[in-house]
């Protein structure tokens, strides 16, 4: 037998068998397209009124610093405001936020977001530890984003153990710099001595120390009191880098999505029932066949 021959004839059946299915698949179709018909109209008709009748959602963002909390100390609480979220209890919400009932009932979901940002080209002692954490929310009303933002502040700062932190950390610079300040005086004072001995003319024959290093000793006790005041003033509050912003469109599906995604699942719920429908059909047909044996 020519191998030849034989590979284009089992090709050919396989045309043939693939004509056939694919006959069978659009003769099944035909059959029940008024069912498809049916379910699509009320699969479209569906997610439009659904989509009438619920109220758009709503998603923007705040971003805040800390000097004292970070990401892994505050998820925590704002998980837990979600939880209040999602159970529905809006009067242990609305105390927490200290904001009102119906504004707590616009508020669909919070949560926290880390914020990793690399401090490129700035020496190691010049780094001043900072902490970012975006707060993502999901509101029925963008109108309720100001009073959000006021809550959540309210909230954080608020907290026993956020308090307790920031005081600590207050106390600890407000000490570091109380002893810069002793150190700056007297480097000053011993300075002005240095000075009031070099205007002498004994002096010639006194041993004075490196002024070029003594005034560098100064500057950099200058320099840290800075950059510790700096740390002090934004070390008490949270500081916004941004406020929620108001879009406009909403993040939930709008009518024509909700048109089709119910048109979607009225075809997935068509091809199911033509699919048990023939099932059956053939189920039915070889028990016929087994009982004619």
């Amino acid at each position: 037998m020519n191998p030849e021959k034989t590979y284009q004839h089992i090709q050919a059946d396989a045309e043939i068998d693939l004509v056939e299915i694919l006959s069978s698949v659009g003769l099944v179709a035909y059959k029940h397209l008024k069912m498809l018909l049916v379910l699509g109209i009320l699969g479209v008709c569906s997610g439009f009124i659904y989509a009438s009748l619920r109220s758009p959602s709503y998603s923007s963002r705040l971003v805040l610093e800390s000097k004292v909390v970070g990401y892994a100390d505050l998820s925590p609480l704002l998980q837990t405001l979600n939880e209040l979220v999602k159970e529905d209890n809006l009067p242990e919400l609305a105390r927490k936020l200290n904001i009102t009932p119906d504004i707590a009932r616009k508020l669909k979901s919070i949560k926290g977001i880390n914020i990793f940002q690399e401090e490129i080209g700035r020496p190691e002692k010049d780094f001043i530890l900072s902490f970012k954490i975006a707060i993502k929310v999901t509101v029925a009303s963008n109108d309720i984003l100001p009073a959000i933002e006021k809550g959540i502040l309210y909230y954080l700062e608020n907290n026993e153990y956020v308090k307790s932190r920031i005081d600590t950390k207050v106390k600890n610079l407000e000490t570091q710099i109380n002893n810069l300040k002793k150190e700056i005086q007297q480097m000053d004072s011993l300075k002005k001595s240095i000075q009031t001995l070099i205007n002498q003319p004994q002096t010639t024959s006194l041993y004075l120390p490196d002024l070029g290093s003594l005034f560098e000793q100064s500057n950099n006790l200058h320099k840290e009191k800075l950059e510790m005041e700096y740390d002090l003033k934004f070390s008490k509050n949270f500081q916004i880098l941004e406020k929620f912003t108001a879009f406009i469109d909403p993040v939930s599906f709008g009518i024509l999505g909700s048109g089709a995604i119910g048109g979607g699942i009225a075809f997935v719920c068509w091809v199911l029932m033509v699919v048990f429908q023939e099932l059956g059909k053939l189920l039915r047909k070889r028990r016929v066949e087994n009982t004619l044996k």
